[in-house]
């Protein structure tokens, strides 16, 4: 897979398309503003299963310029597969270089032209910016566009301090609002895992096996921004009545997250089954144990999702499903009579990366379930797991904060030997401090986590600190100075979105700093703006009412001797 440069580049753009027909007009007017392009291109519109006037918009645009071709995968109907409809896509691909976008998106660069200029061989190009409009924002283009044709001004006006996924921590950094590959690599890796029949992750999983596998280098193309048309969720109408899809995405990300054995498209391009559910692995190597961490993974991304959504017994049951480990043979064999931390510690054993994630899952979900005891001892499992003993130590102190021992989890924050590696650990520690009176040690430990290691902290743990020490500091910062501009752009949703993390996490006085700064933007998006309202009067309260209770807790206490 050497992938040499094409002495004559030319550009075949691939757009699944499954009921997006309204979006594909605005994407085919967006695309028209920088025609004609340097090289040959061609856009291919893959309906797959849409019910709409897809077939209908795409026989009647034309240009000069570029040949838009139209594939139909199937007759109308769910479920779609967006891995799918992308590798008939590049089957059918003329050109050497393959563009892979989606139809809800709009080019407010010349995409194109960049991706070209700046491609080489054994590399891929993704774009600088992707930013989600609001419903608001949405609204707005849609009524001028009744006046006449948008404009990217018009787009990108709507999209100020919006968040750009290319800097989250989270998903694939914007890699299919433009993702530009060639042809031949597309090829050889069988593209797409066309298994991944619900929505997402099979982007995730190409991704991993270009940079993990082929040690391809991902290149974010200078000045190339999109922004992703708003619409409903549609995530409801792909499999109806189904109940393994929540598994069904636990097993993908599973296997998108890691290189792993696992056949991609084990049929063969452009064959796929409705019956093929579960990862098996290759071939050629015949190895169940090679699909058995997916498996337990699964399990345990599922508990934590049905936790988060206020479900603790589900998820206790998934994780319980995982650690009898059913698929291993003799796994199960007396895993009735163990308890939760033998449980854990042989599926450690048995090599499960994910023993540690299962241990503090088990440790959550159990304690919400009011199952106090085996939360304890999934507890002191993830403790003994080098990759999960500072995440052990933060949900141990706060549990101690929920019971308001105030003094003992402090104590245990600042045990001697202890390196705080957890950025909401940090954070914590300092909350601590601050309800405690401790102001000035609040401040110093915050600052000494910033200039601990610098490269440690990603976009969202840096705000959070950051909006800590700004707080605390005596002097408020000159006007502009905070919140900092994430690379380059306003920090606007960032604010929101790191609120959001504090505030799960019981990081009180965090939450209410970011949900603040958030307001205080410029632009705001009216129901992320009323929602922070809320947000802020909630966490306010909340903060009174832990401040009020340690002076009550320090008026109540005999002095000591």
């Amino acid at each position: 897979m050497s992938s040499p440069r094409p002495r004559e580049i030319g550009v075949s753009v691939v757009l699944p398309c499954y009921n997006r027909g309204a979006y594909l007009e605005r994407w085919l007017e967006a695309f028209a503003w920088w025609l004609p392009l340097p090289v040959p291109v061609e856009v291919l519109v893959v309906d797959d299963g849409g019910a709409d006037h897809t077939e209908t918009i795409v026989a009647c645009w034309t240009n000069p310029d570029v040949e838009l071709r139209y594939l139909r995968l199937r007759p109308p109907g769910p479920p779609r597969n967006n891995a799918q409809a992308r590798n008939a896509g590049i089957r059918i691909a003329r050109h050497p270089l393959v563009l892979n976008s989606d139809p809800d998106v709009v080019f407010v660069t010349d995409v194109v032209r960049r991706f070209v200029e700046a491609w080489q061989p054994r590399t891929y190009c993704t774009v600088a910016s992707y930013v989600p409009l609001s419903r608001s924002a949405w609204l707005e283009l849609c009524h001028l566009a009744r006046r006449g044709q948008l404009s990217a001004d018009d787009y990108l006006t709507r999209a100020v301090g919006r968040q750009n996924l290319v800097h989250s921590p989270d998903g694939v950094h914007g890699l299919h609002g433009a993702f530009l590959c060639d042809r031949e690599t597309l090829t050889v890796l069988r593209g797409y895992d066309e298994r991944f029949r619900c929505w997402g992750w099979e982007d995730r999983d190409l991704l991993t096996r270009l940079e993990a596998g082929y040690h391809f280098t991902r290149t974010f193309v200078r000045e190339t921004r999109v922004v992703h048309q708003w619409h409903p969720t549609l995530r409801g109408d792909e499999l109806p009545g189904d109940t393994r899809i929540l598994w069904q995405m636990g097993w993908q990300r599973a296997c998108a997250t890691r290189l792993t054995s696992v056949e991609r498209n084990p049929r063969g391009w452009g064959v796929w089954s409705s019956d093929d559910d579960a990862p098996r692995p290759h071939t050629h190597t015949q190895t169940p144990c090679d699909v058995d961490p997916l498996q337990f993974e699964a399990y345990v991304y599922e508990a934590q999702v049905l936790r988060r959504a206020g479900q603790p017994g589900a998820a206790l049951d998934r994780i319980r499903r995982a650690l009898a480990r059913d698929w291993e043979r003799g796994a199960r064999d007396g895993s009735s009579r163990r308890t939760v931390g033998e449980l854990l510690a042989a599926a450690h054993a048995a090599g499960y990366t994910a023993a540690g994630a299962a241990a503090l899952e088990y440790a959550h979900a159990a304690a919400a379930n009011g199952e106090r005891h085996d939360a304890l001892a999934a507890l002191q499992a993830a403790d003994r797991l080098p990759e999960t003993s500072d995440a052990a130590l933060d949900l141990r102190a706060r549990w101690l904060v929920e019971q308001q021992q105030w003094h003992t989890a402090v104590a245990l924050l600042e045990s001697p030997g202890r390196h705080l590696q957890l950025a909401e650990t940090a954070a914590r520690l300092a909350e601590l401090r601050l309800v405690l009176g401790r102001d000035d040690e609040a401040r110093a430990g915050i600052e000494q986590a910033l200039g601990a290691l610098p490269t440690r902290w990603n976009t969202f743990e840096r705000l959070l600190l950051e909006g800590y020490l700004t707080r605390l500091r005596a002097e408020p910062p000159e006007p502009g100075a905070w919140p900092p501009p994430v690379e380059g752009e306003a920090a606007g949703e960032f604010l929101f979105s790191v609120a959001v993390r504090a505030e799960r996490e019981d990081l009180v006085f965090g939450a209410l700093t970011m949900f603040e700064a958030f307001l205080a933007s410029a632009r705001l998006d009216a129901s992320l703006e009323q929602r922070a309202m809320r947000h802020c009067v909630e966490l306010r309260s909340a903060w009174l009412a832990r401040c009020a209770a340690v002076r009550n807790l320090r008026q109540t206490t005999p002095p000591e001797p």
